[in-house]
């Protein structure tokens, strides 16, 4: 006899929209698919595979770059969709083949610099495209900045004037920092260009701290599942979206079913169908076992 099914995993089923197999699931990458280590655990590796066995699609929607996150697909080493820069950038996967970008509206560029100011930024560029990372704009440094480019500045081009960057095409800005900070200039931002540009507070793991990170108001990661969804053929009801953090929550929103991970903040728990019970990355594999266990879709 089959076990019964653990409360997420009931919650899972009983839903109208999942009584069968999704045919996607779109999953963040840091605090859902990668580990406090910055690894994947190894039963997750497996369930990823039986889901690509069992004829389910995979997505991977990250606030990474290429470059970062392709050192983890690398790890997972099946086809996939990506969305990088936090929903910037879609990509097939491991060809890097481009579906879409959505860049920083040019003409903010520069006045959202000298908003910053005067803070340090890093400036994002399209990096398989212009073959760096990011531009960082050298001012004023905060400790969680110097610990970032301690372990990624060789991917940057370090400037001292925004005019430096005119005829690049920028994906997003970002600004690490303290809470007060990181808050304080969001606010900043959504005020002054309400509807023009998006920001974000968002939760860098690996340093960790806050950063502050600016879009366009469409390069969101709920804009590139529809995306991909359209790139697949696909409804939302037949997708699944799972994420931990605030640049998650349009993803969660935006698919039929959207999981939040059990550490995920108040705004992306209610941005969710259901929040996952257990303690993070490591409960993933247990959720993929169970979706892909539902009956399949009659075609």
């Amino acid at each position: 006899m089959n076990p019964p099914p653990a409360p997420f995993a009931a919650a899972i089923i009983a839903a109208v929209q999942l009584s069968t197999r999704p045919r996607l699931i779109a999953l963040d990458l840091d605090g859902t698919v990668v580990d406090s280590r910055n690894k994947i655990p190894p039963a997750t590796v497996r369930e990823l595979a039986a889901c690509h066995a069992d004829g389910i699609r995979l997505a991977f929607l990250t606030g990474r770059r290429p470059k970062t996150a392709g050192k983890h697909l690398d790890v997972i080493n099946l086809p996939a969709l990506v969305a990088t820069n936090s929903g910037c950038l879609v990509w097939h996967y491991p060809a890097w083949r481009s579906i879409s970008r959505q860049f920083f509206p040019a003409e903010l560029v520069q006045p959202v610099a000298q908003l910053l100011a005067p803070h340090s930024a890093n400036f994002y560029v399209d990096s398989l495209t212009d073959g760096f990372e990011f531009f960082y704009l050298e001012r004023q440094p905060t400790p969680a900045l110097e610990t970032y480019l301690e372990h990624w500045g060789f991917e940057a081009r370090r400037i001292q004037d925004p005019v430096e960057m005119a005829g690049f095409n920028i994906t997003q800005i970002a600004m690490p920092g303290d809470d007060a900070t990181v808050h304080a200039l969001r606010d900043r931002i959504t005020g002054s260009y309400d509807g023009q540009l998006l920001a974000m507070a968002v939760k860098w793991p690996l340093i960790p701290t806050l950063c502050l990170e600016i879009f366009h108001p469409r390069a969101n990661k709920g804009a590139a599942l529809a995306r991909i969804a359209s790139e697949l053929n696909l409804t939302r009801s037949q997708i699944v979206a799972v994420g931990d953090d605030t640049n998650d929550a349009a993803m969660l929103e935006w698919a039929g079913f959207g999981i939040a991970m059990p550490q995920a903040n108040e705004l992306t728990r209610a941005s969710a169908d259901h929040v996952l019970e257990g303690t993070g990355p490591e409960d993933l594999p247990g959720l993929l076992e169970k979706l892909r266990q539902l009956p399949a879709e009659a075609d």
